[in-house]
């Protein structure tokens, strides 16, 4: 840890470093951003007849963000499975509140036309917070100081000792001021309004545009991110009521080229805030240069390097607290987007989706030709061109009037529209297969290109929406415990599972391992579903034990739950007398009636891996009694579920 804070010098190679970068984003990306951001949300200059683009964000809705994620959370050490199986039950409510899976979904939509989404967590309580309108400090937010306009206000008059005489007061006998006695209660017109927030006291999560942040434009993988930067326009004023820090007017300046990032995330007119301000909130990883500033937190006014607002440690330990949700693994933060990919066919398919519509319009409008010799007078002819009109028509040479019939529709250019569509969905992972559209109803040369063209690609963006999702709910779970029991537990439920979390019953030391599965809609089918029924049937009648001694009961009824597409609510909390995984258990009487007819292991007695002397909850690697926190352990668990970093 540096023992001092940053030089103006080295702030101000820090600014300049972010400049440098700014200026090369925002010619290379920014102007197809915009570009592609309307073609996502088919809206202005970027709407599309039939938009593909649109199209295939919205059939990723369907399938990764239709239900709920489901969170699991297992301990690397089987002594803390009852607390495992609390912190899972916390950080479902927790992502529940947050709105996981819906900010989650925004900030995947944000990639296809940037590549990379950006979410980002924060408390109200966190004092290092500048959004403005999720902190505590903000205004009018903590409204217990409101009181009418003129209260009542209190005066000391000294009061002559004989009039307290006649009441039976003694001055020099009054009680002592009791600090812990209850506070009388105030009256009714001076009492604190309350606030409607539902999500005042838990941690917070939102989307963030991604032009509002900034990371190495060279960057493809999280090993080439050194810093993350947080763009965060604030006012003059903004500032000076939740930092109490006011640099002065011209503190309001900021150059035009930077103005424009403000007019396209926001939408508004930089000119209505004459003392707009950018800051630059930058999470440095790694500094090359001056190694002693790993895991730094520089927040200051950009442009100025004298005027730092924060210059400190990382204050969240090795948290950050902006996390990346890239869909796709292969591409890098700032690669071409799907959309750009999905742009040109959506044009190709715009223009034929308007050449069919005049066609149609052909078709429903028939016309005459009237020759110069037709004789057919213009009343005569509104009868002629009139649906309605029943009756006769005056014409000279009946010869001379011919009905006109267009081409009908060419199937070779629906076919060739088609072929269009198709392309995109190659391009993008998006075809009849994934709408649910059975395979049988598709040819088998398309069901083998379909598969390996997209299937794989679907999978990857389900994990790769999983992996951000799960550092995302970790990040959650670490602010609750840095400000949610400071003062004592909290009780949290999820169905009808409820558990209390008090002050260090989580920390990561525990070695906990998350886990967030996307459920994806399309994989979910009948013939699965028959597959898992018969293996199911084969153990029940494993009346030899060749199977079941094997087979971890908790993990087949996770998975059963998830192939049948319901929740985990409707599996049992974990308990503390519970068997660990991998064993059969004797003290559950449900499980011992499911399992009637299979013989059983004695106390006492040998399993087939020797297993006799283990401790019931144990590894059996570890020994008898063992119980204590085991450091190793702990850093090998920090490694696999550590927070630091992207």
């Amino acid at each position: 840890m540096a023992k001092k804070k940053m030089t103006k010098a080295l702030v101000e190679l820090w600014d300049q470093r972010l400049r440098a970068d700014l200026q090369q984003r925002m010619s290379q990306c920014d102007p197809d951003w915009e570009k592609h951001n309307v073609l996502v949300r088919n809206t202005g200059s970027g709407f599309r007849n039939g938009n593909l683009v649109e199209d295939f964000v919205r059939v990723l809705q369907m399938r990764l963000f239709a239900r709920p994620f489901e969170v699991s959370i297992k301990p690397d050490n089987p002594d803390y499975a009852e607390k495992a199986d609390t912190a899972t039950v916390v950080s479902e409510s927790v992502a529940r509140i947050a709105s996981l899976s819906d900010q989650l979904f925004e900030a995947t939509k944000d990639a296809m036309w940037a590549t990379t989404g950006w979410l980002e967590v924060g408390h109200p309580l966190d004092p290092w917070s500048l959004d403005v309108m999720r902190s505590v400090f903000s205004p009018n937010v903590d409204q217990t100081e409101m009181l009418p306009d003129n209260p009542a206000v209190d005066e000391y008059e000294p009061v002559d000792p004989s009039e307290l005489a006649a009441y039976g007061v003694q001055p020099d006998n009054v009680l002592p001021f009791d600090p812990f006695a209850e506070i009388p209660a105030m009256e009714e017109e001076g009492e604190a309004q309350p606030v409607f927030n539902a999500t005042m006291g838990y941690p917070w999560l939102t989307v963030v545009d991604p032009r509002l942040v900034l990371i190495p434009p060279q960057a493809r993988n999280e090993e080439g991110v050194d810093y993350i930067c947080r763009l965060r326009f604030m006012t003059r004023a903004e500032l000076k009521k939740i930092r109490n820090v006011d640099y002065g007017y011209a503190s309001g300046s900021i150059n035009g080229e930077f103005k424009e990032i403000f007019t396209r995330s926001s939408g508004m007119d930089p000119l209505l805030f004459p003392e707009l301000m950018l800051i630059m909130e930058t999470w440095i990883i790694r500094d090359r240069n001056n190694p002693d500033y790993n895991n730094w937190y520089l927040c200051h006014v950009f442009g100025h390097s004298e005027w730092v607002i924060t210059n400190t440690v990382n204050p969240y330990g090795g948290m950050i607290p902006l996390t990346p949700v890239k869909p796709l693994k292969h591409k890098g933060y700032y690669d071409a987007s799907t959309a750009k990919t999905l742009a040109q066919f959506a044009d190709i398919f715009d223009i034929g989706v308007k050449s069919l519509y005049h066609k149609f319009l052909e078709l429903l409008n028939p016309k005459t030709l009237n020759g110069a010799g037709a004789g057919l007078e213009p009343k005569e002819a509104k009868k002629l061109n009139d649906p309605s009109y029943r009756g006769p028509v005056a014409v000279n040479d009946i010869t001379q009037v011919q009905r006109w019939k267009p081409e009908p529709l060419d199937q070779a250019f629906l076919v060739h529209l088609n072929y269009v569509k198709s392309l995109a969905q190659t391009s993008s992972g998006a075809n009849d297969m994934d709408r649910g559209q059975p395979i049988k109803d598709i040819s088998a040369r398309q069901t083998s290109a379909l598969i390996q063209a997209t299937g794989i690609n679907v999978e990857g963006m389900k994990n790769e929406i999983a992996q951000s999702a799960r550092k995302v709910l970790m990040k959650l779970m670490h602010l609750i415990g840095l400000y949610n029991h400071q003062s004592g537990g909290r009780t949290y439920q999820i169905e009808d599972r409820i558990v209390k979390m008090n002050r260090g019953t989580h920390d990561f030391t525990e070695s906990f391992i998350y886990n967030v599965e996307v459920v994806d809609t399309g994989d979910t089918d009948a013939e699965s579903q028959l597959s898992w029924n018969q293996f199911l049937r084969t153990l029940m009648t494993d009346s030899g034990g060749v199977l079941i001694p094997y087979i971890d009961l908790e993990k087949l009824a996770r998975e059963t739950v998830r192939i049948y597409g319901k929740g985990s609510s409707l599996l049992a909390s974990r308990g503390a007398g519970r068997p660990g995984e991998g064993q059969l258990g004797s003290a559950d009487p449900q499980v011992q009636a499911g399992l009637s007819g299979i013989p059983q292991l004695s106390s006492g007695q040998d399993g087939p891996l020797g297993l006799s002397d283990m401790a019931d909850g144990q590894h059996p690697e570890r020994q008898l009694g063992s119980r204590g926190l085991s450091m190793s352990n702990a850093m090998s668990g920090l490694k696999r579920t550590g927070i630091s970093g992207v």
